[in-house]
């Protein structure tokens, strides 16, 4: 009986011994786990943040070339243009024509020089702010293209940094360019609103629409492909992105945008 007992306790030791070698196991499998998954999100961080700050170095280099076309090439043939325009006035008949073609290409190129200029940097941006280089956005894409752009609404809170004010700004520019190439769309809607940290962009127009799936599951056709790369750029910012029907017909993008770190869910 004694024996047995003592067989009994060697086994409950051997087996207390190997549970126990199971949890330490466990136990430091866990530890990795733990700090494999904070490495993880560090590296997500620092991902984040070195995306950030290249969409902030882009543009400030866009808007130094911006600045740079318009403050020389810009003034010069704005200064061109007016000196022909006195020759004009004066010119004989005979060459009055030529003068005139001279004088309407310069007019062209200064137009030209200003798209230039706007398509690389909004100078509006940065003199007026966000909601006003929006609504400057909307009325160029009106004129250029064969749909009518409006800017329904604009709540957005104070204190955007830069770098997020740039990405929202040509983001909406690129789901422009899409809804311009590709949806034969003849309205399109841009509506802004924030709540907590999230700010959230609608763009929404009633063209033809698209096969969403191919964004979701990462094929994106030529068409799709400028929503692609703001799917992308918006997932490194810590975004998301929504592709859906528009309440009559085409194609409702939303797009949520954290503006900072941490906030209070008041409003």
């Amino acid at each position: 009986m004694l024996e047995a007992n003592n067989e009994l306790e060697r086994r409950v030791q051997l087996r207390t011994k190997q549970l126990n070698e199971t949890v330490d196991a466990l136990r430091g499998e866990v530890y990795e786990r733990i700090a494999a998954e904070k490495e993880l999100l560090e590296n997500q961080k620092r991902l984040r943040s070195l995306s950030q700050e290249l969409v902030l170095t882009e543009e400030r280099q866009r808007h130094k070339f911006a600045v740079e076309l318009h403050d020389s090439i810009g003034q010069l043939l704005a200064f061109s243009k007016k000196e022909l325009g006195t020759v004009l006035e004066k010119s004989p008949g005979n060459i009055e024509p030529t003068v005139r073609k001279v004088w309407e290409s310069i007019r062209e190129s200064i137009d030209l020089t200003r798209r230039l200029t706007f398509d690389l940097s909004s100078p509006t941006l940065y003199t007026l702010g966000l909601q006003s280089a929006i609504e400057e956005l909307a009325e160029e894409f009106s004129k250029e293209h064969k749909y009518q752009c409006v800017l329904s609404s604009c709540r957005l809170p104070e204190g955007i940094a830069e770098n997020i004010q740039i990405f929202i700004f040509r983001s909406i520019r690129e789901l422009l360019i899409n809804a311009a190439k590709h949806a034969n769309a003849s309205n399109v809607e841009i509506a802004i609103s924030s709540k907590g940290n999230i700010i959230k962009v609608v763009v929404e127009d009633d063209g033809v629409g698209f096969d969403a799936d191919q964004i979701e599951n990462n094929r994106p056709a030529v068409k799709s492909f400028g929503l692609f790369s703001v799917r992308e750029s918006l997932n490194n910012f810590g975004g998301k992105l929504e592709i859906g029907m528009a309440e009559k017909e085409g194609t409702r993008i939303v797009m949520y945008i954290p503006y900072k770190e941490q906030e209070s869910d008041e409003q």
